[in-house]
């Protein structure tokens, strides 16, 4: 079997091998490491397994801060899809000649962050 021929079949794996090294040790890595941390006791004199981090994570407190987020996120994803589906219908379907102008104008306000981090 030609070395060169396997090598030109297999240019998409080779070719991505830097990338997937990348994100192993920047983000597979790390994360697993973040998943050690949570198990294992934040006290230096006994660094065993425990499930305290969990159990506090689980208490009422947190479970409210949780609960209103998701509460707050539906919430707003439902304005959200019952404001823009309409806008998006009317666009599509009855603005032929001033639908590129439009579009325009309503992504122009994500633009900010990056006008904000190129002026700086």
């Amino acid at each position: 079997m030609d070395v060169k021929k396997v090598f030109f079949e297999q240019l998409s794996f080779f070719i991505s091998v830097p990338a997937l090294i990348w994100q192993f040790f920047f983000l597979y890595f790390p994360l697993a490491f973040i998943v050690y941390l949570s198990f294992v006791s934040s006290d230096s004199a006994d660094a065993g397994f425990t499930l305290a981090h969990y159990a506090s994570f689980l208490s009422w407190p947190y479970i409210a801060i949780v609960a209103r987020s998701f509460g707050l996120a539906f919430v707003n994803a439902t304005v959200s899809l019952c404001l823009a589906y309409p806008v998006a219908y009317f666009l599509a379907l009855h603005m032929k000649r001033w639908k590129h102008i439009f579009l325009f104008l309503m992504i122009l306000p994500f633009w900010t962050s990056l006008l904000v981090q190129v002026y700086a």
